[in-house]
């Protein structure tokens, strides 16, 4: 198995693009949504989506729905059931938390005030994703004051609750990462606490809020495992369910500028230095790191784009992790000015990895299965 790089600016004609991606699959195509960039004027404040249903095809959702301009910030998105939703701040930096949904055609909704009670303003990016079990969206999302970690839940509507205040939480230096864990049927938000010296740019402990059916509780998972603290600049902790394994992963660059990763199963938390113990480099500065499973080949990856300026991956076969530089040949990826790489895998088993390039240029890396 090898990567392949696709630059989708040049081939297929995608807009260009600013800040990180946003990838996913949806009845059996594959989706990425970004903002635009316009050579004379920086941001075009637009969403564009990029689609493949059985060749390349492009829409501009935010006219679609007419829906306002997005701010200086990335788009996130997930799938419920039949229909795709992505989530993003309204320009300039409005605080709001806009959602554009599809059900045979693009809608709008402004969610911040949409639920009940009305939810604070977000300050970064907010994450949304599907809980199966009982047939639930939710967003998980950093506030501006204090700096709360909160939730939105839709259950035949949309409700709000401010998971810090409510539930013992620290207050966060990080935008948090949020996903369901099937295999005991739960919710997970991690995210960067705040017990660090701000002043030396070290950041805090990295936490968890677990919900089961006992409800929300708070973990410091540094009190756990010892391991280095995330800076306060890019330390933002990023987390995926490795669900053939069971297992639990949460990826972070620590103070250290090595990549972190915390994992759990039943027996319990622990903590592996991934830079160690493959040799990869550092990432480069603001770069968030990002992981996910493959899980018909039954390995784990972890994605980012380097000091160095390549893109890199960190692999996990039979307990082993390896490191492999994507711009080394034969593939020759571009450098990225994506803060994350977007990832999924297809529903053939290939992987896909999506950011934007140094020349604002879509670009994807893949491999087949």
């Amino acid at each position: 198995m090898s990567w392949t790089v696709t630059d989708h600016t040049n081939v297929h004609g995608a807009p260009l693009g600013t800040f990180a991606p946003a990838a996913y699959v949806f009845q059996g195509q594959h989706h990425v949504v970004y903002q635009g960039f316009s050579s004379t004027g920086g941001s075009d404040g637009r969403i564009h989506e990029f689609y493949w249903a059985g060749h390349w095809e492009l829409n501009e959702l935010t006219n679609a729905a007419g829906a306002p301009a997005i701010g200086g910030f990335s788009p996130t998105a997930y799938t419920f059931g039949n229909t795709q939703h992505v989530l993003y701040q309204g320009a300039p930096s409005d605080g709001m938390i806009h959602e554009l949904w599809w059900d045979d055609g693009w809608n709008h909704n402004e969610l911040t005030h949409a639920t009940t009670p009305v939810a604070p303003p977000v300050l970064n990016d907010a994450i949304g994703y599907a809980f199966e079990p009982d047939n639930t969206q939710n967003v998980a999302y950093q506030s501006t004051n204090p700096d709360h970690i909160h939730e939105l839940k839709w259950d035949n509507g949309w409700t709000h609750q401010d998971l810090t205040g409510s539930f013992g939480g620290t207050p966060s230096t990080s935008s948090p990462d949020a996903y369901e864990f099937t295999p005991i049927g739960t919710r997970q938000v991690v995210y960067t606490g705040n017990e660090g010296n701000k002043g030396s740019f070290i950041g805090g402990h990295v936490h968890e809020f677990l919900w089961d059916n006992n409800g929300w509780r708070d973990t410091d998972l540094h009190l756990h495992v010892p391991a280095p603290p995330p800076p306060l600049a890019s330390g933002q902790p990023t987390a995926y369910a490795f669900r053939t394994q069971e297992t639990k992963h949460v990826n972070f660059t620590g103070e250290d500028g090595n990549i972190h990763e915390l994992w759990w199963n039943f027996d319990g938390w622990r903590h592996n230095n991934l830079s160690a113990v493959t040799g990869a480099p550092s990432p480069g500065p603001g770069v968030v790191v990002t992981g996910y499973a493959a899980e018909a080949q039954s390995t784990q990856h972890v994605v980012y784009g380097g000091l160095d300026g390549s893109i890199h991956e960190l692999m996990w076969v039979n307990g082993v992790w390896t490191h492999n530089n994507l711009s080394d040949p034969p593939t020759l990826a571009p450098p990225s000015i994506s803060s994350r790489i977007a990832t999924y895998v297809f529903v053939d088993n290939s992987q896909h990895l999506f950011y934007i390039g140094s020349n604002h240029h879509l670009i994807e890396l893949w491999m087949d299965a």
